[in-house]
């Protein structure tokens, strides 16, 4: 672009009342939050914020990256007192089965960051997550099987899909997973206040049951994160499946694709 053409364009954009900063927000598709406290992890044990300060301190975006997601995105989940199933939450929640309820709306990244804030946790690894998991798409799915008794334990028909969601909650494990579903599949904020409900469970040392895992390498401990994130996938405290996981979460994390026009 010449120095004449460009004076002229910024003329017209002047005259159009277009600011420089304004139009280059228009045609940026990064979805850069608004300034405000990044989220970060808080210690085990720590004290968690309210879900309605969560709320009010979400930084907003500047545009969806993910369009499909809207309707799920403004889709607010249900709490375990609302369907029976805090019992059967507990069993993977522990003391946090009756504070999900996935109740916000917003954009993806608005939602991560809510649920970032609600469990403190780390805000970009929530996102790296959910960019390993779903590359940030709620209609994703995956673990497809023909088994009729798992599939039938949700209410779905052979062959079907077990895994749903921003995070992959899984439907059909054992008992409680199948009071996910469908809010899994059809809720986002849900499935993220779920998926970090189980996080914070772990990270605060509520999963003893993990040094006993068969293809668990080391005892477990309270206040690891990357264990917490491996075991999400594996089941086991860093089994060669939970380390390469974590190595590509942590590559997530440091690439932030999220920021790229075109993610």
């Amino acid at each position: 672009m010449g120095k004449a053409y460009r004076y002229l364009v910024i003329a017209l954009m002047i005259a159009a009342g277009v600011t420089l900063s304004s139009w280059v927000a228009a045609h940026n598709s990064v979805a850069t939050p608004s300034p405000g406290v990044y989220f970060n992890t808080l210690p085990a044990g720590s004290l968690l914020p309210r879900d309605d300060d969560c709320s009010s301190r979400v930084r907003r975006s500047t545009r969806e990256l993910r369009p499909a997601n809207t309707q799920a995105n403004h889709t607010p989940g249900v709490s375990c007192t609302q369907i029976g199933a805090c019992s059967a939450w507990a069993k993977d929640l522990y003391v946090y089965a009756t504070r999900v309820d996935g109740s916000f709306t917003g954009t993806t990244d608005e939602i991560l960051q809510w649920g970032a804030c609600k469990w403190g946790l780390d805000e970009n690894i929530q996102r790296a997550r959910a960019v390993k998991e779903s590359t940030w798409n709620q209609s994703q799915v995956s673990d497809s099987t023909d088994d009729k008794k798992l599939c039938s334990s949700f209410g779905m028909t052979a062959p079907c899909y077990q895994s749903y969601g921003i995070l992959q909650i899984k439907a059909s494990t054992g008992p409680g997973y199948p009071d996910t579903y469908p809010y899994s599949k059809n809720s986002t904020p849900f499935n993220v206040d779920y998926s970090l409900a189980w996080l914070r469970g772990c990270f605060d040392g509520y999963d003893t049951w993990l040094s006993s895992q068969p293809h668990s390498t080391r005892p477990y401990t309270a206040g690891d994160i990357w264990g917490c994130v491996g075991a999400w996938y594996s089941g086991n405290w860093y089994d060669s499946g939970a380390q390469k996981y974590i190595d590509q979460v942590k590559q997530d994390l440091e690439d932030q694709p999220w920021l790229r026009r075109r993610f």
